[in-house]
This record gives structure tokens, C-alpha cells and sequence, in this order.
């Protein structure tokens, strides 16, 4: 172990046992529980006297050690969370309305607005697009579209992102238009 992790260390267990000693002196029995200690282990600190304590400290600041086990999950929530917001900044970058990030993550439009501005995208309100000219759609994609339709009859295509995103990229098309060429669908198969 070099110096640095050891001073680190060292500097970790006594900030945990100055807390403890502080909790033990001022009957902050909570503090001493959210520490981790139980509450036999407490009434015994309370019994010790000022040395004691600071006896005890020294044996015991060797065996504070991580949990493990919560840094792991801490650790793959971290990952879980860096991969969500890849994923929200990819549907933003294939040109995805609020509609689309508010249904599947909640977004507000200042989120929203501020992912565009980080991503260099104009955040002025578009208001509503145009409805796109089907005639000028990829007949593939007003197939997949119609699919969707026939096969998905009550769920809301804003809500499958990956076909989205697939269409987006397999097409060259933004989401917004994809998502317009899907109304005028609805209309003429509904």
C-alpha cells in the first residue's frame, strides 16, 4: 500500500472515530447507530470513560473497512445512470421531441432544453412541425410504420424508442419526422 491510500486511510478512520467519540460524548445514540454500531455496543461506549475510548479508537481503526457490496451497487448505478443519459443524448441528437423524453423518462422541457444547448441544438420551441409529405417517405419505412400500426394497435410508438432510433438511423430521418409520417398513418389505417 503506498503513502497516499495509507494517509487516506488513516485520515478516514479518524474522522469515524472522531465522530463516534463526539456521539458517545454528546449521547448521539442515532449517530452512533447510522455508524453501524448495535445497540449493545452502545451502552458500553456510554460506559467508557474519555480514555477508554480513545484506547479503543486505536484497536479499532485498523478493521474500518469498505462494503464492498455497496460499492458495487453504488458502482453499477453510476454505470446504469451514464449509460441512461447516453441514451437520452442519442434520441435527442436523432431530433426526438420533448413528448418522446417526457413519456419514456420524465424530462421536463428545461432538461430538455438544456441537453440541446449542451449538444449545440436549437432550443427555441419548434411549435408544430409540418406534416412531412408521405409521398416523399421511404416506402420501407411506411411499411415498418404501417406494421407498427396494425401490430400495436393501442401502444404509443413514442414509447419504443429503439424502433425509433433504428428508423432514425436506418432512414436518415429525424424522429420528429418519423413521428409525423406515423399520424398521417394512423389516419388512413384508423
Amino acid at each position: 500500500m503506498n503513502n497516499t491510500n495509507h494517509s487516506s486511510i488513516n485520515l478516514i478512520n479518524h474522522t469515524v472515530l472522531s465522530v463516534l467519540q463526539h456521539s458517545v460524548a454528546t449521547g448521539d445514540k442515532r449517530t452512533l447507530l447510522s455508524l453501524g454500531v448495535n445497540h449493545d455496543s452502545v451502552e458500553k461506549l456510554e460506559k467508557l470513560s474519555h480514555v477508554g475510548q480513545h484506547l479503543l479508537g486505536r484497536a479499532i481503526a485498523p478493521i474500518i473497512q469498505i462494503d464492498n457490496k455497496a460499492l458495487s451497487l453504488n458502482i453499477q448505478h453510476s454505470i446504469n445512470s451514464e449509460k441512461e443519459t447516453e441514451y437520452i443524448i442519442q434520441i435527442i441528437l436523432a431530433d426526438a421531441p420533448l413528448s418522446v423524453l417526457a413519456v419514456n423518462f420524465g424530462m421536463q422541457l428545461k432538461d430538455f432544453n438544456e441537453q440541446r444547448s449542451k449538444l449545440g441544438m436549437d432550443t427555441t420551441k419548434p411549435g408544430r412541425p409540418r406534416e412531412p409529405e408521405i409521398n416523399r417517405a421511404p416506402q420501407a419505412l411506411i411499411r415498418a410504420l404501417e406494421k407498427y400500426i396494425l401490430n400495436h394497435n393501442e401502444s404509443d410508438i413514442k414509447e419504443d424508442t429503439e424502433l425509433l432510433i433504428s428508423l432514425s438511423d436506418t432512414y436518415k430521418l429525424g424522429i420528429r419526422e418519423i413521428l409525423g409520417y406515423h399520424v398521417i398513418l394512423l389516419k388512413e389505417l384508423m
